[in-house]
């Protein structure tokens, strides 16, 4: 028998699957034609479709080997059995008792008073470092800054209204000249 098939073996056996899967997946590459680390590869996958693959390159590879149907079985969820075993009856319901007791429970002592007023936040000094500090003021400043720009803007379009209402500037070419008499 192959070296790294007994030592995939007693990895198994010892339960490191990922040491036997890693063995047997090198086997499996030196030697694609080895049956049983199909099999053993088939019988570690841990998913439906790696197990599925495995299977079917065993099956390529020697259809007529003992261990290839009975792993197929295996797969499918086939024991072999050809009856199925009839159901269990379904236990009978315990009694309710007419009254459960009441375990006795110690008081529990009051809870403290709920407190409306917030608790004052006392910072240590030098607590806080100089960049954490800045870094504290700067949403302020890009708030002032974002009020400036809304003002402003709302400023432009006030005094915008007022001018296009009122008729600023004033074109005195647009105007046509009053009739003089001579």
């Amino acid at each position: 028998m192959n070296d790294q098939l007994v030592a995939a073996k007693q990895a198994i056996a010892a339960g490191q699957k990922g040491r036997a899967v890693q063995i047997l997946r090198e086997l499996a590459n030196n030697e694609p034609d080895n049956v049983q680390a199909w099999l053993y590869l088939a019988g570690l996958a841990p998913h439906a479709k790696g197990r599925e693959a495995c299977l079917r390159r065993a099956e390529q590879i020697d259809p007529n080997h003992p261990l290839v149907l009975k792993a197929r079985q295996w797969a499918a969820g086939d024991t072999g059995r050809t009856e199925t075993p009839a159901p269990s009856p379904p236990p009978e319901p315990e009694p309710i008792p007419a009254r459960i007791p009441e375990p006795e429970l110690p008081l529990a002592a009051a809870p403290a008073p709920i407190s409306f007023e917030p608790e004052p936040e006392i910072s240590p000094v030098g607590e806080i470092a100089a960049p954490e500090a800045v870094a504290l003021r700067r949403p302020l400043g890009r708030m002032v800054w974002m009020t400036a720009a809304v003002v402003l803007v709302c400023l432009l379009l006030a005094g915008g209204s007022l001018a296009y209402l009122t008729g600023w500037p004033f074109d005195p070419i647009a105007v046509e000249p009053a009739a003089v008499d001579n």
